[in-house]
Protein backbone atom coordinates (compact mmCIF):
# COMPACT_ATOMS: atom_id res chain seq x y z
CA UNK A 1 0.00 0.00 0.00
CA UNK A 2 2.96 2.47 1.06
CA UNK A 3 4.74 1.24 -1.85
CA UNK A 4 1.43 2.45 -4.30
CA UNK A 5 1.08 5.98 -3.00
CA UNK A 6 4.63 6.87 -3.35
CA UNK A 7 4.35 5.92 -7.41
CA UNK A 8 1.07 7.55 -7.09
CA UNK A 9 2.52 10.71 -5.77
CA UNK A 10 5.88 10.52 -8.19
CA UNK A 11 3.26 10.15 -10.80
CA UNK A 12 1.83 13.15 -10.21
CA UNK A 13 4.56 15.40 -9.71
CA UNK A 14 5.81 14.12 -13.02
CA UNK A 15 2.61 15.27 -14.72
CA UNK A 16 2.63 18.52 -12.40
CA UNK A 17 6.29 19.07 -13.93
CA UNK A 18 5.17 18.24 -17.54
CA UNK A 19 2.57 21.04 -17.52
CA UNK A 20 5.42 23.77 -16.02
CA UNK A 21 7.88 22.49 -18.92
CA UNK A 22 4.72 22.49 -21.46
CA UNK A 23 3.39 25.97 -20.31
CA UNK A 24 7.29 27.84 -20.36
CA UNK A 25 7.93 26.55 -23.57
CA UNK A 26 4.52 27.93 -24.49
CA UNK A 27 5.46 31.19 -23.48
CA UNK A 28 8.65 31.31 -25.23
CA UNK A 29 7.14 30.83 -28.39
CA UNK A 30 4.66 33.26 -27.70
CA UNK A 31 6.94 36.01 -26.89
CA UNK A 32 9.06 35.23 -29.96
CA UNK A 33 6.04 35.47 -31.84
CA UNK A 34 4.85 38.41 -30.51
CA UNK A 35 9.00 39.56 -31.28
CA UNK A 36 8.76 38.53 -34.92
CA UNK A 37 5.22 40.19 -35.58
CA UNK A 38 6.70 43.32 -33.59
CA UNK A 39 9.70 43.58 -35.76
CA UNK A 40 7.61 42.76 -39.14
CA UNK A 41 5.40 45.70 -38.16
CA UNK A 42 7.95 48.34 -38.01
CA UNK A 43 7.49 50.75 -40.97
CA UNK A 44 9.94 53.75 -40.38
CA UNK A 45 13.75 53.42 -40.42
CA UNK A 46 16.86 55.20 -41.61
CA UNK A 47 18.78 55.30 -45.06
CA UNK A 48 22.76 55.45 -45.04
CA UNK A 49 22.27 59.39 -44.74
CA UNK A 50 20.45 59.06 -41.71
CA UNK A 51 16.90 60.31 -43.72
CA UNK A 52 14.06 58.62 -42.47
CA UNK A 53 12.96 55.81 -44.68
CA UNK A 54 8.96 54.73 -44.81
CA UNK A 55 8.15 51.44 -46.12
CA UNK A 56 4.74 51.76 -47.84
CA UNK A 57 2.11 49.13 -48.59
CA UNK A 58 0.30 49.22 -52.10
CA UNK A 59 -3.11 50.05 -50.52
CA UNK A 60 -1.65 53.48 -48.97
CA UNK A 61 0.26 54.06 -51.74
CA UNK A 62 -3.62 53.93 -53.48
CA UNK A 63 -5.07 55.68 -50.96
CA UNK A 64 -2.56 58.68 -50.75
CA UNK A 65 -3.36 58.94 -54.73
CA UNK A 66 0.92 58.58 -54.98
CA UNK A 67 2.39 60.03 -58.04
CA UNK A 68 5.94 60.05 -59.00
CA UNK A 69 7.90 61.79 -61.68
CA UNK A 70 11.63 61.71 -62.87
CA UNK A 71 13.72 64.78 -61.92
CA UNK A 72 14.98 66.95 -64.08
CA UNK A 73 18.11 68.77 -64.89
CA UNK A 74 17.91 72.58 -64.46
CA UNK A 75 19.76 75.77 -64.14
CA UNK A 76 19.80 79.45 -62.44
CA UNK A 77 21.32 82.36 -63.58
CA UNK A 78 24.20 83.82 -61.75
CA UNK A 79 22.15 85.61 -59.57
CA UNK A 80 22.87 87.67 -55.84
CA UNK A 81 20.02 87.91 -52.87
CA UNK A 82 18.63 91.39 -51.62
CA UNK A 83 15.72 92.23 -49.53
CA UNK A 84 13.68 95.39 -49.58
CA UNK A 85 9.98 96.57 -49.24
CA UNK A 86 7.24 97.22 -52.14
CA UNK A 87 6.76 101.49 -51.98
CA UNK A 88 4.36 103.02 -54.33
CA UNK A 89 5.22 104.31 -57.56
CA UNK A 90 4.42 108.32 -57.10
CA UNK A 91 3.26 108.11 -61.05
CA UNK A 92 0.24 105.93 -60.10
CA UNK A 93 -1.34 108.23 -57.81
CA UNK A 94 -3.39 111.33 -58.12
CA UNK A 95 -4.09 113.96 -55.06
CA UNK A 96 -7.31 115.92 -55.33
CA UNK A 97 -6.87 119.56 -54.59
CA UNK A 98 -8.97 122.63 -53.38
CA UNK A 99 -9.49 124.86 -57.12
CA UNK A 100 -10.15 127.93 -54.47
CA UNK A 101 -11.06 128.79 -50.88
CA UNK A 102 -14.69 127.11 -49.65
CA UNK A 103 -16.22 124.71 -47.75
CA UNK A 104 -16.19 120.84 -48.50
CA UNK A 105 -19.54 119.50 -49.42
CA UNK A 106 -20.54 115.83 -50.15
CA UNK A 107 -21.01 115.20 -53.77
CA UNK A 108 -25.17 114.68 -54.46
CA UNK A 109 -26.28 111.17 -54.31
CA UNK A 110 -23.25 109.73 -52.71
CA UNK A 111 -21.45 109.61 -49.88
CA UNK A 112 -18.09 111.27 -48.48
CA UNK A 113 -15.59 108.84 -49.72
CA UNK A 114 -13.56 106.13 -47.07
CA UNK A 115 -10.16 105.12 -47.15
CA UNK A 116 -9.80 101.88 -49.28
CA UNK A 117 -12.87 103.27 -51.61
CA UNK A 118 -12.05 102.72 -55.55
CA UNK A 119 -13.22 105.82 -57.29
CA UNK A 120 -13.67 105.73 -61.10
CA UNK A 121 -11.28 108.72 -63.36
CA UNK A 122 -14.17 111.77 -63.94
CA UNK A 123 -16.68 111.19 -61.47
CA UNK A 124 -17.46 114.03 -58.95
CA UNK A 125 -16.39 112.77 -55.36
CA UNK A 126 -17.20 116.03 -53.59
CA UNK A 127 -18.82 119.66 -53.84
CA UNK A 128 -16.68 122.98 -52.88
CA UNK A 129 -19.30 126.23 -51.68
CA UNK A 130 -16.81 128.89 -52.86
CA UNK A 131 -16.24 131.80 -50.60
CA UNK A 132 -14.58 135.29 -50.54
CA UNK A 133 -11.89 136.45 -48.47
CA UNK A 134 -11.67 140.38 -48.58
CA UNK A 135 -7.83 140.16 -49.97
CA UNK A 136 -9.29 137.49 -52.57
CA UNK A 137 -12.23 140.14 -53.72
CA UNK A 138 -10.03 142.82 -53.95
CA UNK A 139 -7.26 140.92 -56.19
CA UNK A 140 -9.99 139.61 -58.64
CA UNK A 141 -11.79 142.74 -58.88
CA UNK A 142 -8.56 144.83 -59.81
CA UNK A 143 -7.87 141.60 -62.42
CA UNK A 144 -10.72 142.45 -63.97
CA UNK A 145 -10.31 146.39 -64.43
CA UNK A 146 -7.04 145.93 -65.53
CA UNK A 147 -7.94 143.11 -68.23
CA UNK A 148 -11.15 145.23 -68.87
CA UNK A 149 -8.54 148.54 -69.85
CA UNK A 150 -6.69 146.17 -71.75
CA UNK A 151 -9.15 144.91 -73.96
CA UNK A 152 -9.89 149.00 -74.39
CA UNK A 153 -6.87 150.01 -75.51
CA UNK A 154 -6.17 147.05 -77.69
CA UNK A 155 -9.15 147.80 -79.37
CA UNK A 156 -8.22 151.19 -80.32
CA UNK A 157 -5.23 149.86 -81.49
CA UNK A 158 -6.51 147.15 -83.42
CA UNK A 159 -9.06 149.45 -85.32
CA UNK A 160 -5.41 151.56 -86.05
CA UNK A 161 -4.07 148.68 -87.49
CA UNK A 162 -6.80 148.05 -89.86
CA UNK A 163 -6.83 151.79 -91.17
CA UNK A 164 -3.05 151.48 -91.55
CA UNK A 165 -3.05 148.22 -92.92
CA UNK A 166 -6.08 149.24 -95.46
CA UNK A 167 -4.41 152.46 -96.62
CA UNK A 168 -0.88 150.33 -97.52
CA UNK A 169 -3.02 148.33 -99.41
CA UNK A 170 -4.97 150.63 -101.36
CA UNK A 171 -1.29 152.56 -102.43
CA UNK A 172 0.47 149.07 -103.23
CA UNK A 173 -2.20 147.90 -105.51
CA UNK A 174 -1.62 151.72 -107.09
CA UNK A 175 1.57 150.84 -109.00
CA UNK A 176 3.10 149.99 -105.62
CA UNK A 177 3.35 153.34 -104.28
CA UNK A 178 3.75 151.28 -101.18
CA UNK A 179 6.19 148.66 -100.95
CA UNK A 180 5.03 145.00 -100.40
CA UNK A 181 7.74 144.91 -97.17
CA UNK A 182 5.34 147.75 -95.82
CA UNK A 183 2.04 145.53 -96.46
CA UNK A 184 3.42 142.63 -95.04
CA UNK A 185 4.47 144.19 -91.86
CA UNK A 186 1.14 146.12 -91.59
CA UNK A 187 -0.73 143.05 -91.74
CA UNK A 188 1.41 141.48 -89.12
CA UNK A 189 0.80 144.10 -86.97
CA UNK A 190 -2.43 144.20 -87.33
CA UNK A 191 -2.84 139.97 -86.32
CA UNK A 192 -1.10 140.73 -83.60
CA UNK A 193 -3.36 143.67 -82.23
CA UNK A 194 -5.96 140.84 -83.27
CA UNK A 195 -4.37 138.26 -81.40
CA UNK A 196 -3.75 140.71 -78.26
CA UNK A 197 -7.62 141.26 -77.86
CA UNK A 198 -8.40 138.30 -77.90
CA UNK A 199 -6.31 136.76 -74.74
CA UNK A 200 -7.46 140.14 -73.23
CA UNK A 201 -11.30 139.32 -73.92
CA UNK A 202 -10.58 135.42 -72.21
CA UNK A 203 -8.91 137.11 -69.42
CA UNK A 204 -12.27 139.53 -68.68
CA UNK A 205 -14.36 136.33 -69.11
CA UNK A 206 -11.97 134.12 -66.96
CA UNK A 207 -12.02 136.94 -63.79
CA UNK A 208 -15.65 137.60 -64.26
CA UNK A 209 -16.39 134.15 -64.28
CA UNK A 210 -14.59 133.08 -61.12
CA UNK A 211 -16.06 136.12 -59.39
CA UNK A 212 -19.49 135.06 -60.35
CA UNK A 213 -19.07 131.30 -59.28
CA UNK A 214 -17.36 132.63 -56.11
CA UNK A 215 -20.20 134.74 -55.04
CA UNK A 216 -22.33 131.74 -55.09
CA UNK A 217 -24.20 132.38 -58.31
CA UNK A 218 -23.78 129.11 -60.12
CA UNK A 219 -23.74 126.99 -57.15
CA UNK A 220 -21.09 124.56 -55.45
CA UNK A 221 -17.86 123.65 -57.61
CA UNK A 222 -17.91 119.76 -58.64
CA UNK A 223 -14.64 118.30 -57.63
CA UNK A 224 -13.47 115.23 -59.89
CA UNK A 225 -10.71 113.00 -60.59
CA UNK A 226 -8.59 113.19 -63.10
CA UNK A 227 -7.56 109.67 -62.71
CA UNK A 228 -9.16 106.80 -60.39
CA UNK A 229 -7.48 104.42 -57.89
CA UNK A 230 -8.34 103.78 -54.28
CA UNK A 231 -8.35 106.41 -51.70
CA UNK A 232 -5.47 106.40 -49.98
CA UNK A 233 -5.10 109.70 -47.87
CA UNK A 234 -8.14 111.49 -46.75
CA UNK A 235 -7.27 115.21 -45.60
CA UNK A 236 -10.51 116.73 -45.35
CA UNK A 237 -14.29 115.79 -44.37
CA UNK A 238 -17.68 117.61 -45.57
CA UNK A 239 -18.19 121.30 -43.48
CA UNK A 240 -14.10 121.84 -43.29
CA UNK A 241 -13.30 124.98 -44.53
CA UNK A 242 -10.69 124.40 -47.34
CA UNK A 243 -7.94 126.64 -48.90
CA UNK A 244 -6.99 127.34 -52.24
CA UNK A 245 -4.39 124.36 -53.29
CA UNK A 246 -5.89 122.31 -50.44
CA UNK A 247 -5.33 118.49 -50.25
CA UNK A 248 -8.76 116.89 -50.36
CA UNK A 249 -8.30 113.23 -51.29
CA UNK A 250 -5.16 111.13 -52.58
CA UNK A 251 -5.77 108.36 -55.32
CA UNK A 252 -3.37 105.21 -56.07
CA UNK A 253 -3.19 102.15 -58.12
CA UNK A 254 -0.74 99.17 -57.21
CA UNK A 255 -0.95 97.94 -60.76
CA UNK A 256 2.70 98.49 -60.73
CA UNK A 257 5.05 99.31 -57.92
CA UNK A 258 8.92 100.21 -56.77
CA UNK A 259 10.62 97.38 -54.91
CA UNK A 260 13.39 98.91 -52.86
CA UNK A 261 15.79 96.41 -52.00
CA UNK A 262 19.57 96.60 -50.66
CA UNK A 263 22.32 94.10 -50.58
CA UNK A 264 23.81 93.22 -47.25
CA UNK A 265 26.95 94.93 -46.07
CA UNK A 266 30.20 94.24 -47.58
CA UNK A 267 28.31 92.57 -50.48
CA UNK A 268 30.41 93.77 -53.70
CA UNK A 269 28.67 93.25 -57.13
CA UNK A 270 30.52 92.08 -59.93
CA UNK A 271 28.21 93.15 -63.17
CA UNK A 272 26.02 95.69 -63.90
CA UNK A 273 22.23 94.57 -62.71
CA UNK A 274 19.58 95.36 -64.98
CA UNK A 275 16.90 92.89 -63.81
CA UNK A 276 15.49 91.12 -60.69
CA UNK A 277 13.24 88.37 -60.03
CA UNK A 278 11.13 89.38 -57.11
CA UNK A 279 9.09 87.71 -54.92
CA UNK A 280 6.57 88.77 -51.90
CA UNK A 281 7.53 87.27 -48.63
CA UNK A 282 4.65 84.42 -48.29
CA UNK A 283 3.97 84.50 -51.81
CA UNK A 284 7.43 82.67 -53.02
CA UNK A 285 4.99 80.79 -55.76
CA UNK A 286 4.44 84.24 -57.87
CA UNK A 287 7.71 85.29 -59.04
CA UNK A 288 7.85 88.93 -61.05
CA UNK A 289 9.83 90.80 -63.08
CA UNK A 290 11.87 93.63 -61.79
CA UNK A 291 13.20 96.06 -64.14
CA UNK A 292 15.98 98.70 -62.59
CA UNK A 293 15.08 102.13 -62.32
CA UNK A 294 17.88 103.54 -60.25
CA UNK A 295 20.40 103.27 -57.58
CA UNK A 296 19.00 104.53 -54.71
CA UNK A 297 20.90 106.20 -51.89
CA UNK A 298 22.09 103.49 -49.65
CA UNK A 299 20.37 102.65 -46.21
CA UNK A 300 21.76 103.55 -43.17
CA UNK A 301 20.34 100.54 -41.55
CA UNK A 302 20.96 98.28 -43.87
CA UNK A 303 24.67 99.80 -45.48
CA UNK A 304 24.68 98.14 -48.92
CA UNK A 305 24.39 99.34 -51.92
CA UNK A 306 20.51 100.30 -52.47
CA UNK A 307 18.59 99.30 -56.02
CA UNK A 308 14.59 100.74 -56.73
CA UNK A 309 13.01 98.41 -59.21
CA UNK A 310 9.89 98.74 -61.45
CA UNK A 311 7.36 95.58 -60.88
CA UNK A 312 4.20 94.92 -62.72
CA UNK A 313 1.91 92.98 -60.33
CA UNK A 314 -0.67 91.64 -62.84
CA UNK A 315 -2.72 89.39 -61.03
CA UNK A 316 -0.74 89.54 -57.32
CA UNK A 317 -2.12 92.05 -54.39
CA UNK A 318 1.00 93.99 -53.40
CA UNK A 319 0.55 97.06 -51.58
CA UNK A 320 3.28 99.69 -50.34
CA UNK A 321 5.24 98.09 -47.22
CA UNK A 322 4.97 94.23 -47.65
CA UNK A 323 8.33 92.69 -47.57
CA UNK A 324 10.21 91.12 -50.35
CA UNK A 325 13.47 89.06 -51.51
CA UNK A 326 15.47 90.05 -55.08
CA UNK A 327 17.24 87.88 -56.98
CA UNK A 328 19.45 90.65 -58.62
CA UNK A 329 20.84 89.03 -62.48
CA UNK A 330 24.37 89.24 -62.53
CA UNK A 331 26.69 88.14 -65.48
CA UNK A 332 28.35 85.23 -65.38
CA UNK A 333 27.94 81.08 -66.00
CA UNK A 334 24.64 79.80 -64.94
CA UNK A 335 24.27 77.49 -61.63
CA UNK A 336 23.91 73.79 -62.06
CA UNK A 337 20.85 71.71 -60.31
CA UNK A 338 17.68 70.44 -61.03
CA UNK A 339 14.03 71.36 -60.31
CA UNK A 340 11.73 70.16 -57.90
CA UNK A 341 7.67 70.70 -58.85
CA UNK A 342 6.41 72.85 -55.61
CA UNK A 343 3.82 69.43 -55.20
CA UNK A 344 6.44 67.90 -54.25
CA UNK A 345 7.92 70.07 -51.31
CA UNK A 346 6.59 69.60 -47.32
CA UNK A 347 7.63 71.64 -44.54
CA UNK A 348 8.63 70.32 -41.35
CA UNK A 349 10.33 71.60 -38.59
CA UNK A 350 10.51 75.35 -40.20
CA UNK A 351 12.63 73.39 -43.11
CA UNK A 352 12.02 71.82 -46.91
CA UNK A 353 11.57 68.63 -47.71
CA UNK A 354 11.00 66.14 -50.54
CA UNK A 355 10.47 62.28 -50.70
CA UNK A 356 12.18 60.01 -53.27
CA UNK A 357 11.13 56.41 -54.10
CA UNK A 358 13.94 54.39 -53.69
CA UNK A 359 12.14 51.09 -54.16
CA UNK A 360 8.58 49.51 -54.91
CA UNK A 361 7.62 50.11 -51.32
CA UNK A 362 10.12 52.72 -50.31
CA UNK A 363 10.16 56.32 -50.17
CA UNK A 364 13.06 58.09 -48.17
CA UNK A 365 12.52 61.73 -47.40
CA UNK A 366 15.79 64.16 -47.71
CA UNK A 367 15.95 67.85 -47.34
CA UNK A 368 15.99 70.69 -49.53
CA UNK A 369 18.90 72.54 -48.94
CA UNK A 370 19.88 75.53 -50.51
CA UNK A 371 16.84 75.98 -52.59
CA UNK A 372 15.97 78.64 -55.10
CA UNK A 373 12.08 79.32 -55.82
CA UNK A 374 11.50 80.00 -59.42
CA UNK A 375 8.28 80.36 -61.87
CA UNK A 376 8.53 76.28 -62.22
CA UNK A 377 9.77 75.19 -59.05
CA UNK A 378 12.34 75.57 -56.78
CA UNK A 379 15.72 75.36 -58.17
CA UNK A 380 18.01 72.71 -55.83
CA UNK A 381 21.55 72.93 -56.24
CA UNK A 382 22.76 69.35 -54.54
CA UNK A 383 20.86 66.24 -52.68
CA UNK A 384 19.04 65.30 -55.52
CA UNK A 385 20.04 63.77 -58.91
CA UNK A 386 18.29 63.89 -62.45
CA UNK A 387 16.39 60.28 -62.73
CA UNK A 388 15.80 59.96 -59.36
CA UNK A 389 11.91 59.44 -58.63
CA UNK A 390 10.38 62.08 -56.95
CA UNK A 391 7.17 62.18 -55.07
CA UNK A 392 5.16 65.17 -57.19
CA UNK A 393 1.28 64.04 -55.39
CA UNK A 394 0.79 62.15 -51.99
CA UNK A 395 3.83 63.72 -50.24
CA UNK A 396 1.98 65.49 -47.44
CA UNK A 397 0.32 62.08 -46.64
CA UNK A 398 3.19 60.12 -46.74
CA UNK A 399 4.72 62.68 -44.20
CA UNK A 400 1.60 62.35 -41.66
CA UNK A 401 2.20 58.39 -42.17
CA UNK A 402 5.76 58.74 -41.13
CA UNK A 403 5.04 60.55 -38.02
CA UNK A 404 2.44 58.28 -37.41
CA UNK A 405 4.58 55.34 -37.43
CA UNK A 406 6.96 57.29 -35.67
CA UNK A 407 4.24 57.84 -32.42
CA UNK A 408 3.00 54.31 -32.91
CA UNK A 409 7.05 53.03 -31.87
CA UNK A 410 7.22 51.63 -35.74
CA UNK A 411 10.80 53.32 -35.86
CA UNK A 412 13.94 51.09 -35.86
Amino acid sequence: MKKLEWALGIAFAAAIAANLAWAVVSIHKAEAKHEEEHHEAKRLSHDEAGNPLLTISKEMQERSALKVEEIKEASLPNEIVAYGRFQEDPSRAFTLRSPAAGLARAAAGREWPRLGETLAAGAPVATLQPRFTPLERVDLQARLTTAQAEVAATTASLEASKAAFERIKTLNAQDKAASDRALQEADARLKGETAKLKAATETVSAVDASITARAGATGPIPLSLERGGEVVELTAQPGEALESGQAVLRVATFDRLLAKVALPSGTRLTGEVRAARILPLGREDRVLEGKRVALAASDPQLLGDTFIFSVEAGATPLRPGMALTAYLQLPGDAAKGVLLPRSAIVRQEGALWAYVRTAEDKVTRRPVEGAVPTEAGWFVPAGFKAGEALVVAGAQQLLSEELKAKIQGEEE
